[in-house]
Formats: structure tokens, sequence, C-alpha cells
């Protein structure tokens, strides 16, 4: 079963940590870019920092690589986004005669984590935490 609203005009970004990391990133300071910089370096370019490591000038230079690629691909993301949330669930009950689905509780209240990563990155959360303003949204 899939249940669908539509939004004239308007491409809505899945609510995921990649999408939510984007966008935090584009709303955060210099030392945040520079820290997700070489969190990159670090862990997906580890080759060229281990090979450099010990060169502190040569390590300077990847990290401003970096973060000329990632400024450069965070001029596409908009500071404020429209998320769209889809989860394959099976329902609770469905009442025919008045056309109901029960789905059940998918959202534990009024807050909503979304897991981002185990690493530490200052400036950047393990996980987002969405409120959820009220039950119309929610639903």
């Amino acid at each position: 079963m899939m249940c669908s609203t539509s939004v004239a005009a308007e491409d809505l970004l899945e609510l995921n940590a990649e999408n939510l990391t984007q966008l935090a990133l584009k709303n955060s300071s210099d030392d945040v870019l520079n820290e997700y910089a070489f969190h990159i370096l670090k862990t997906k370019k580890f080759n060229e920092y281990y090979k450099y490591k010990k060169d502190d000038n040569k390590i300077k230079e990847l990290i401003n690589r970096e973060r000329q690629s990632l400024d450069k691909a965070l001029e596409s993301v908009d500071t404020k986004a429209r998320f769209f949330y889809k989860l394959k669930t099976s329902y609770q009950s469905y009442d025919e005669n008045n056309l109901t689905i029960n789905l059940g509780n998918k959202f534990a209240g009024k807050r909503q984590s979304i897991f981002r990563s185990h690493d530490h990155i200052k400036g950047l959360p393990n996980y987002f935490i969405l409120l959820i303003p009220n039950l119309d949204i929610q639903n």
C-alpha cells in the first residue's frame, strides 16, 4: 500500500541523515566546515592523509582542497528545505465501512531522531532530533 501527497512544483528532499547533514553544513561556521573537510580527508581519502600525515603544510593544503570541494557542493544547497519522510509499514487494522487504516504509532510522540553517524565532528550531532510541532503535521 502506498499513500502519497503532491506538492506543486517543489522538489522535496527525503528526510534522511545525508540531506540533514548537508543542510546543517550549509548553516555551519567555517570552523565546523574545516573540521568536516578534515574528517573527509581522514575517512574517505585516508591514503593521501596517511601518506602526508607528518607534513603539516601538505595536510593543510589537502584540507583546503577538501574545503573548496565541500564549499562547491554546498552552493546548490538552500539554507531552508522541505522534506518528505517515507516509511514502509504494515497496517494494524482496516475499517472497510469508514475506509480508514490504523497504522499505529510510527512516531513516538512529538520527537523523532535520525541517526547521522558514530563519528564525532565538532559542531555536528550524532543524531538529528526532529521536533514535530503538532499531531496534524505528524499524521
